[in-house]
């Protein structure tokens, strides 16, 4: 009888403990939403954890790549961004604010031609034009 109500008990915490985890991109969502909002308060420290945690979950989320390359931007690492933002970029290339943060950093580079392409390719129709 006692057996029953422990392993009965075990049971029910168990499944309790399965319910509350949600699915993995639940997970990366909420981290990638607390990481916008610790960002917009200028907490970089603990946003780009969330972004990391977020990363960890799924290494290909384009997003999180994004907002951890702006934040390199603000911090003056610009090689580090570029990398972080070509992710991106390469990841999703409709994602038109890695693209437009991509094409400043060519502009900082003196790289007029990549700069033309990143702002050519984000205006609205102009995704057919193909540079030469």
């Amino acid at each position: 009888m006692i057996k029953q109500k422990i392993t009965l008990l075990f049971i029910l915490c168990l499944m309790c403990s399965l319910l509350a985890c949600g699915s993995p991109e639940e997970k990366k969502v909420k981290f990638f939403s607390k990481g916008i909002s610790l960002y917009g308060q200028g907490d970089y420290t603990k946003a780009r954890l969330e972004f990391k945690n977020a990363l960890q979950i799924d290494p290909t989320y384009a997003d999180a790549w994004h907002m951890l390359g702006m934040m390199d931007m603000k911090e003056g690492k610009l090689k580090k961004a570029f990398k972080r933002l070509s992710r991106a970029v390469e990841l999703d290339p409709a994602n038109l604010g890695a693209q437009l943060s991509l094409g400043r950093l060519y502009l900082v580079d003196k790289n007029p031609e990549q700069t033309k392409e990143k702002y050519l390719w984000s205006l609205p129709g102009s995704r057919k034009i193909r540079m030469r």
